[in-house]
């Protein structure tokens, strides 16, 4: 795949001058792949050829192709692994199909795959969702900062979902340009809320008229409800009687369980 760099274009209103834009993703469900369906949806409607390479039973794939995306099957699996060589040609197959103007990686995985395979031959955006290195101990969490900060050099930007995440990454030595991009909020989805039914909505679920904190992601080290759940008593004894929960599944769901932080 000899290429040289390329400028991206700057579509107008129009749609005359139009970008065709991949997306890698691993995965295609929860909080990921609702992004890359936003970002899909959003690009379509601007008149772009956009092109999505995720798992193909996936929500991300029921949704990009609703809002007119293409969608072409790539199967990867979240941790490096020996199908890693497989998982690159793979992509490489899908690059040669789409010729895409820019690619945008997303997750670790899709930045693993991804920049090994361009290695900055085309305009290239990384989202790591949640840094991977902060759900890893020890060698794995060094290997995998390691990675990260040899891997910037083929992306032209770093995309974070907020200023803490990508200071996180700088704080780690992980160099290049970032871009903060915060996740948006469907406005015709989610409206204001009619509060005159709150105090009943909080008898049902067994909550008093105290301060209520409430937590939704998936329940898992890289999104920190441990941290939360360890900070939980200092901010009882500010503010007394203050309840916590956390919404969500994931591998830590027993474990916040017993700590009586899920309902």
């Amino acid at each position: 795949m000899r290429r040289t760099r390329r400028r991206l274009a700057r579509p107008d209103r129009t749609g005359v001058d139009s970008l065709a834009v991949l997306h890698v993703a691993h995965t295609g469900e929860g909080g990921v792949g609702k992004c890359v369906a936003d970002f899909a949806r959003d690009q379509v409607a601007r008149g772009w050829r956009v092109t999505v390479a995720t798992e193909p039973a996936s929500a991300l794939a029921r949704e990009a192709m609703d809002a007119g995306a293409v969608i072409l099957p790539w199967v990867a699996s979240r941790e490096p692994s020996a199908r890693l060589p497989k998982e690159i040609l793979a992509l490489r197959r899908i690059l040669a199909e789409t010729d895409p103007d820019v690619v945008h990686l997303h997750s670790s995985k899709g930045g693993l795959c991804g920049r090994l395979l361009i290695r900055g031959r085309l305009p290239t955006l990384f989202q790591p969702h949640g840094w991977s290195f902060e759900a890893a101990e020890g060698l794995l969490e060094r290997l995998t900062v390691g990675w990260e900060r040899f891997g910037a050099r083929w992306a032209e930007a770093t995309v974070c979902v907020s200023h803490a995440e990508a200071d996180r990454g700088r704080q780690q030595g992980i160099g290049g340009p970032f871009r903060v991009i915060p996740n948006g909020v469907d406005l015709t989805r989610f409206t204001q809320a009619d509060t005159s039914g709150r105090r009943e909505a909080r008898r049902r679920l067994g909550l008093t008229d105290q301060l209520l904190v409430v937590c939704v992601g998936r329940l898992q080290r890289a999104k920190g409800q441990d941290v939360l759940a360890a900070a939980w008593p200092t901010v009882r004894d500010r503010v007394p009687g203050a309840e916590l929960a956390l919404i969500g599944d994931g591998e830590d769901m027993e474990r916040l369980r017993r700590e009586e932080l899920f309902f």
